[in-house]
């Protein structure tokens, strides 16, 4: 394999990463958003 295309290669997987990591915290940041409402509306039900 020639360098440039090593290089190449070594960015799009990690472009690909990347986009994978973009998708997971934005999960992760709806996921904890919606814990947290529910967990706010058993308080307001419960309290």
């Amino acid at each position: 394999m020639h360098l440039k295309e090593k290089i190449l290669d070594i960015t799009k997987k990690r472009t690909i990463n990347n986009e994978k990591f973009k998708t997971n915290s934005i999960n992760y940041l709806i996921d904890s958003y919606v814990s947290w409402w529910q967990y706010c509306f058993k308080c307001l039900c419960t309290g």
